[in-house]
């Protein structure tokens, strides 16, 4: 009874987690809305964002608990692999976004939980329970939903932007699974501190002598590149991390669809963009699918 008790108290606590990690991702868009009316670059604010979070992480680890720096140099690769796959998912999310809608960008990416589900099933060996088909088809219904997905205006599909956004939905997936393994291996600080290294020095790299250009960007850009850097990437990505040695991959990422409903609510609250009923009821439906969850445990 003891160990039941405390094994669901762990999953209370993954479940948790990964709801905090959610809601903080669901503060980019409102961080981004700053930055874009200050004509900022996303690219290199995404770079700076990677550095600032790295070098942050980097310094509190360094102080606090310098042995979580350390990892075996054959390691080394694969973390490389980790940080760079998720590089690559922001890129082409930005590039699906900058080709077609918000709605059918959305769309499109929120099938990286069914992904994730499928390709943890393959790789981790976990079950493909019948509670979490059903809690993966509810949380893609209200995104699709949350989304706009139902007013053909706001959808606009062809080709290119079909393989941009389900290559960023296939990039998340990947990034999830790594670091899903990571965690297994390493502190969750460990595995995010050295996947910022390689996502730093990949979007670096693209950048080229833009990025230096930010520094004549004004100081209230500054503090929401600080911002995104610290809420949105270092505490989120954290925490999901830590979501990750409470619960199988795929059930952390069917819960952070709750960001995309948390995005709305945020949208409402602070900028007045109202939902409309078919938004609130895809709402419904995503927190509706993580609840199911939460309520039936199934395996670790």
């Amino acid at each position: 009874m003891t160990d039941t008790v405390l094994s669901s108290q762990n999953d209370g606590l993954g479940y948790l987690q990964a709801v905090a990690a959610s809601s903080l991702w669901a503060t980019l868009s409102i961080l981004g809305k700053v930055l874009f009316s200050l004509q900022a670059d996303p690219l290199v604010v995404l770079a700076w964002r990677m550095i600032l979070a790295a070098t942050v992480l980097g310094v509190i680890l360094a102080l606090i608990r310098p042995r979580l720096l350390t990892v075996h140099p054959r390691d080394l690769p694969f973390f490389a692999v980790y940080g760079t796959v998720g590089a690559v998912d922001y890129l082409l999310y930005f590039y699906t976004l900058q080709r077609t809608t918000v709605a059918t960008a959305i769309i499109l990416f929120y099938t990286s939980p069914a992904l994730v589900t499928l390709l943890a099933a393959l790789f981790f060996g976990e079950r493909l329970e019948r509670v979490k088909l059903v809690a993966l088809g509810l949380t893609l219904g209200g995104a699709f939903l949350v989304a706009g997905g139902y007013d053909p205006a706001v959808l606009r599909v062809n080709g290119p932007v079909v393989v941009l956004g389900l290559g960023a939905a296939l990039m998340a997936a990947f990034y999830n699974l790594c670091a899903r393994q990571a965690v297994g291996l390493y502190d969750p600080w460990t595995a995010l501190f050295y996947a910022f290294i390689a996502s730093a020095l990949f979007l670096t790299l693209v950048s080229g002598p833009a990025l230096l250009e930010a520094l004549a960007y004004p100081p209230r850009a500054w503090l929401a590149i600080g911002a995104l850097a610290l809420g949105p990437t270092l505490l989120a990505y954290g925490l999901f991390n830590l979501a990750l040695t409470r619960l199988p991959a795929s059930r952390a990422s069917i819960v952070t669809t709750c960001e995309l409903v948390i995005t709305s609510l945020l949208a409402w609250v602070l900028l007045g963009e109202a939902m409309n009923g078919w938004q609130l009821v895809g709402g419904g439906l995503v927190m509706g699918g993580v609840i199911l969850l939460r309520l039936k445990p199934g395996e670790r």
